[in-house]
């Protein structure tokens, strides 16, 4: 029994790291891979659409000219992260192990190389220590950041702070990865939906505003992450209660005109609005959303657990809607 649960926590903790760097290669792919010969564009070009097969294919190719390149096996690195999401958990440990040696492949070949620098410091950040994670080498792979007066020194001082558990330096770093890089965007947006998650609304809502006043919502991939940021807003009203006409507002801009950010079911989306709409004590819409996001549901694990949730303390608190016909639902 031991042997099983410490087995069921490794497993988990490997989930959890596929996860990190799955976020970690979205952003590098935007952020910093214009650092990357562009002999290696196809390479970019099929991880920015999260295909590893072809990505790995596009860089079979280049093996013979570039493999003596840091780049090479640092998008090496890259595929085997795209490539975990693919695998059963039996093969988790052997694919983390080899994205660890090729991004310290790419280290031998190019010891300046910041994004192997960075992916190894999430690694080592993240991943258990039975497949090589250390906190020692996250250490040395923030200095070495710093050193190169790195575009990602911010977001090793993020982790740093972090794992110390030193909110008041986190926040910091934070601040001042805004302040270096005030483009950046992406980052704004992860520190948005992080704070949200931990009930830090106010600072959300700060930087929800710093977003929207910066974005160009003519550019296709922006309008993007303002899809995102207005999903996020909505999210924040749902949960803490303030911003309701706000969160309502945007929710339903992101329904009406088929905008739910990509990836997400639109479920989401409406069992947001639907919480908002309880705070407000608007039971009957409550409950047409909740049972819109039914269908979703069905193909959500995690959906369908929120919205049994929901529906429990609806009934519980003897809420219902006055809605019939198949769509009815307690709200």
């Amino acid at each position: 029994m031991f042997f099983a649960i410490n087995k069921r926590g490794f497993f988990a903790a490997l989930m959890g790291l596929c996860l990190l760097m799955g976020a970690a290669q979205a952003q590098q792919v935007n952020i910093g891979m214009d650092t990357i010969d562009e002999i290696f564009s196809p390479v970019i070009e099929a991880l920015s659409e999260n295909d590893h097969k072809a990505a790995d294919r596009e860089l079979k190719k280049l093996r013979r000219s570039m493999s003596d390149s840091g780049d090479y096996h640092f998008l090496a690195g890259m595929i085997t992260v795209l490539s975990m999401n693919d695998a059963s958990t039996i093969r988790l440990p052997f694919l983390a192990r080899r994205m660890r040696n090729q991004w310290n492949d790419a280290l031998e070949k190019d010891p300046n190389h910041e994004l192997a620098h960075l992916s190894l410091l999430q690694f080592h950040a993240n991943a258990p220590g039975l497949v090589g994670g250390d906190s020692d080498k996250v250490a040395e792979h923030a200095a070495r950041l710093h050193e190169l007066n790195s575009i990602f020194r911010f977001q090793a001082d993020i982790v740093l702070a972090t794992l110390a558990e030193d909110t008041e330096a986190e926040e910091a770093a934070w601040l001042a990865l805004f302040e270096g890089q005030p483009e950046n965007l992406s980052a704004r947006f992860n520190y948005i939906a992080e704070r949200i998650n931990d009930a830090e609304y106010a600072a959300a809502l700060t930087q929800i505003h710093a977003v929207l006043a910066a974005v160009d919502s003519t550019d296709e991939e922006q309008q993007r992450l303002q899809d995102r940021i207005y999903y996020q807003w909505g999210k924040l009203a749902a949960e803490s209660g303030t911003e309701l006409e706000h969160g309502a507002k945007y929710l339903q801009l992101l329904l009406a005109e088929n905008r739910v950010p990509e990836g997400m079911q639109p479920g989401w989306a409406q069992y947001r609005l639907a919480q908002i709409f309880l705070h407000q004590s608007n039971y009957e819409a409550a409950a047409e959303l909740l049972a819109a996001a039914q269908h979703d549901a069905e193909h959500d694990a995690n959906l369908k657990e929120v919205l049994a949730n929901v529906e429990r303390w609806c009934a519980n608190n003897g809420i219902h809607s006055t809605s019939s016909g198949e769509n009815s639902a307690t709200c």
